[in-house]
């Protein structure tokens, strides 16, 4: 972290202290109290300064974990879209194959139904062949 260093005029009371000390020859009891009173400030200062560091250190290690989530989250959803993907595709081959399997299998009964209706107008047409052959030869023989 960063540390605020000053120099010993950096305070003014100190400064005005300093002067009186040089100008007055010796240093008084205000001079005396207003050093007390710039280290107590001075203390507080570096104490709430070693507080926002720690602060900041738990902040930055806070957001790192944060980050890191995220991070394994998107790679989860990731690997899930991929997943959800290759299923959605797998499901529409066999939908296509199935569908393209029912087309053939249509086609076949199509062709095996026209062919079974050809058959029986063939068989139909027989019939009524030999129904009228049996309608003819019925009237040449003599009622006995």
């Amino acid at each position: 972290g960063f540390r605020i260093r000053r120099g010993p005029m950096a305070d003014p009371a100190r400064a005005a202290a300093a002067v009186a000390t040089v100008v007055g020859g010796e240093a008084s009891e205000e001079d005396a109290e207003a050093e007390r009173a710039w280290k107590e400030r001075e203390e507080s200062y570096r104490s709430q300064i070693e507080s926002l560091e720690e602060e900041q250190v738990t902040l930055r290690d806070a957001w790192s974990e944060i980050v890191r989530g995220n991070m394994a989250m998107a790679e989860d959803l990731k690997q899930q879209l991929i997943e959800a993907t290759n299923e959605r595709d797998e499901a529409k081959t066999e939908m296509d194959q199935l569908v393209a399997a029912h087309g053939d299998t249509h086609q076949r009964l199509a062709g095996e139904l026209a062919h079974a209706k050809l058959s029986v107008a063939q068989l139909s047409e027989e019939r009524d062949k030999t129904h009228q052959q049996l309608v003819v030869l019925l009237r040449e023989f003599p009622a006995t």
